[in-house]
């Protein structure tokens, strides 16, 4: 080999070396709210939908955390079969309070209730984790309101689970439940395309809103729910991940990063903790509005592209 091929040769390895750092430093966990749902859907019933869910995380060797209601089944005794399930399989039970409430309509004492009685239904199973993710991602209004909150959690030895990455996957979940109502029989395959090209985009995004945030690349935290959609795609979903580089972590290594420690209480509501953070720090803004124009994006690629 010449001198000149011996260097671009040396050059090409150092790039793919550098390459492959990179993508195997780009770490995020899983979450998955609104768990358990014993509702059949189309084409599943809800057993077939957790079933189905559990094997692709164990077919990957994947571990995630459940944040968990009771309205939807949740603190029926099938209910309580099903987040055990999830728990001796390795996964992580979190609070998602019992009824769902906004924080920000019901107030604090009801809020705090409604965290308690989730919390007495999911204290005794296995993967028990005291974690909370607010619904509707409303930790209340900044300032005095959100402050409150954080304290009344403190007391009650629980921690606060915000997300880096959110995703519009509810919405893809409803359109395909409408379309398989109408067409038990029909072919999901654009919808398939559709939403994983959201996650995609929303994933590359965010991803490159942290790295230049903060310099380096965060752990991050995805959004998902447990639904009819993520049954049925997980899989490719797993596959598109693992494709793309990204680590999947188990959610305590994901929440010891010190950005989920960052006070962000005179921040009004952000569906991402990272977005919230760009604000406070007066940093990449116009970046953070695209991000959230890309999520509502999403609705629109609906309406033009899938059947």
């Amino acid at each position: 080999m010449s001198f000149p091929s011996l260097i671009r040769a040396l050059i090409r390895a150092v790039a793919w070396g550098f390459c492959c750092a990179v993508l195997t430093g780009q770490s995020l966990s899983i979450t998955l709210d609104d768990g358990p749902n014993l509702s059949s859907t189309p084409r599943l019933s809800g057993d077939e939908r957790n079933r189905r869910l559990l094997e692709a995380f164990r077919e990957r060797g994947v571990r995630v955390v459940l944040f968990a209601n009771g309205i939807r089944g949740g603190d029926s005794p099938e209910g309580i079969r099903w987040l055990e399930a999830w728990g001796r399989a390795g996964h992580r039970i979190g609070n998602h309070t019992y009824g769902h409430p906004n924080l920000e309509e019901v107030g604090l004492p009801r809020f705090k209730e409604e965290v308690l009685q989730l919390d007495r239904l999911i204290r005794g199973v296995p993967g028990y984790w005291p974690m909370l993710r607010f619904p509707y991602l409303r930790e209340g209004r900044a300032g005095a309101e959100r402050r409150a909150a954080q304290a009344m959690l403190k007391d009650l030895g629980y921690g606060v689970a915000p997300v880096s990455i959110p995703t519009y996957d509810w919405l893809f979940n409803e359109r395909l439940q409408l379309l398989l109502q109408a067409r038990p029989e029909a072919d999901i395959a654009p919808i398939r395309t559709l939403y994983l090209r959201h996650l995609d985009e929303v994933l590359r995004g965010y991803r490159d809103l942290g790295d230049r945030l903060l310099g380096k690349d965060p752990v991050h935290t995805l959004l998902l729910h447990h639904n009819l959609l993520n049954a049925l795609v997980m899989p490719d979903l797993l596959r598109m991940l693992d494709a793309n580089g990204w680590k999947v972590v188990g959610p305590e290594e994901a929440y010891r990063d010190p950005i989920y420690a960052e006070d962000l209480s005179t921040m009004g509501y952000s569906e991402s903790h990272l977005g919230a953070l760009a604000r406070k720090r007066r940093m990449l803004v116009a970046e953070v509005q695209r991000l959230e124009a890309l999520l509502e994006g999403g609705k629109t690629a609906l309406k033009e592209h899938a059947p």
